[in-house]
Formats: structure tokens, sequence, C-alpha cells
């Protein structure tokens, strides 16, 4: 009787556990998954050595949201910054801001960060991706290559509402590249005419 009892105990407890993940999937299930992945990169007339300092400042260039170190040593690895997008409607869903946190850096030639949401959820999404910038060198010039993979998780919306979500990020996140590296290749100029 009582091995029958621990049986059943055991059962109802296993029974409970299992049933957490149940819950769990049918909350994501009322939600959107999106897969985020980007590529750019763009060549500059500079050496890896004279670009190298200016893409290691992402605060500099990539500045198309107000960004603040929170936490760590800037432009080395543990920093953690904040990232506040700009004009952001005081009706969008809370909090109005993310994170990034450099993971890795590779001396002249990568730098990878994390970016993740605010506690709760970053404009009513769970994001989480990975940035890397990299650097090659191609005979005395710099070819800076930007790629992003990762995944923001949202209130559910049908495909068609997916479709021009997506659209439009793509064009939000390749317009603010080609200014990215725009910033970027004016930031090295400047610091190649300070040298001469």
């Amino acid at each position: 009787m009582r091995t029958t009892q621990l049986m059943f105990v055991s059962l109802a407890a296993a029974a409970v556990c299992l049933a957490l993940p149940t819950r769990e999937i049918r909350a994501r299930e009322s939600r959107t998954a999106i897969p985020e992945s980007y590529h750019s990169e763009t060549v500059l007339d500079a050496s890896v050595e004279e670009v190298w300092p200016y893409a290691l400042d992402i605060k500099t260039w990539m500045n198309g949201h107000d960004l603040e170190t929170v936490a760590g040593t800037p432009n080395t690895v543990g920093e953690i910054v904040k990232i506040t997008p700009r004009n952001t409607p005081p009706s969008a869903p809370r909090e109005h801001y993310a994170f990034y946190q450099v993971t890795k850096i590779i001396p002249r030639k990568q730098i990878v960060i994390k970016v993740y949401s605010a506690p709760g959820g970053t404009l009513g999404k769970e994001v989480l991706e990975y940035d890397a910038i990299t650097l090659f060198d191609e005979q005395g010039r710099t070819r800076v290559v930007f790629d992003m993979n990762g995944e923001s998780i949202g209130p559910h919306i049908d495909a068609s509402e997916l479709e021009k979500e997506e659209k439009a990020e793509d064009e939000e996140v390749y317009g603010l590249l080609e200014a990215y590296w725009k910033n970027l290749a004016a930031l090295v100029a400047k610091g190649a005419r300070h040298q001469k």
C-alpha cells in the first residue's frame, strides 16, 4: 500500500512538472516569434589598424539610438549599454529600452555583442540576438562586415501582418546600417586627416 501511495505522489508531481512546460508552450503559441537575420558590409579606404579603434567604439558610429554605458568599462568585454530608441511614442508598450553586452573582442578582427530586452520585454517584445562586427584586410583597405542573428517574440500576428512587419523592419534596419557605414567612414577619414 505504501509503495502504491508513493507511486501516486510521484505521478502527481510528474504531472505538475509536465503541466508547467505545457502552459509555457500554450503561452508562446499566443505570441509570434520573428527570426531576425541581417548581413551588411562596406569597404573602407584605410587599413585595419586605422579602422579598428573606430569600429570598436560602437557608440560613436552605430548612433541611431541613444546609447549609454550602464556597467563595465566602455569598449571592453563585459560592457553593458542601455539602448533607448528615439521618438518612441508614449503609448508604445513598456519598456522603451533594451541592452547590449560586449561578449567577445578579438583585437583588430571582431567584436561580438549580445542584444537583449529589458526585464519584461522591450516595446512589447522579448528580444535576443547576437551581432558580430568583423574586419578583413583587403590589401590595405578594410572590409567591415556586420552580421546579426536572433529572434524577437511579441504578440500574435497573422501571416500577412507578419510579412508587413518584417518588410518594414528590413527597411529600417538596412537604412540604419547604411547610415552607420557612412558614420564609420567619416570617423576613419577624420582620424586619418588628423594623423597627417
